[in-house]
């Protein structure tokens, strides 16, 4: 939820900071340049801070083992404390295959309909919910048939 707050708030103050008396704000190329600059930070951003929390989790994890083993502890304890997570990868795969075709999709439609305005965003709007929906079709059947 927090990030979802940080994210429309950059995007707010974005949009505050090119505060114009127009009707069509989405036609300014500068204010488009420049959220899609700040997007691609906070994603280069995000992806670094997740790449450094992964690297601290796994090796707090390994050192963790490392101290239960030496420890002795009992044999049922620690077969479950070192059970490895498994995380079902081909569901998160899926997930993206359907958003990012869906994003593709929406963009190609986009380019066909210009003039860029309100409309855009309405395909965007549309498009993800679309991918987002198949997906949860696709995850649907998938449970049932054990993908």
């Amino acid at each position: 939820m927090k990030r979802i707050i940080a994210t429309f708030t950059v995007f707010l103050s974005v949009a505050a900071a090119y505060a114009q008396d127009r009707n069509e704000p989405l036609i300014d190329r500068g204010m488009i340049r420049d959220t899609l600059n700040i997007g691609g930070i906070l994603m280069v951003m995000y992806i670094i801070t997740y790449l450094i929390l992964e690297i601290l989790q796994r090796n707090l994890d390994h050192r963790l083992k490392s101290k239960i083993i030496e420890s002795g502890t009992q044999e049922g304890i620690v077969s479950r404390l070192l059970a490895n997570k498994k995380r079902d990868n081909r569901k998160v795969i899926l997930q993206w295959i359907c958003v990012l075709l869906s994003i593709g999709g929406g963009l190609s439609i986009i380019n066909f309909a210009q003039p860029f305005g309100l409309h855009s965003i309405a395909i965007m709007a549309f498009s993800l919910g679309a991918g987002l929906l198949a997906y949860y079709l696709i995850s649907g059947r998938a449970g049932k048939d054990d993908l």
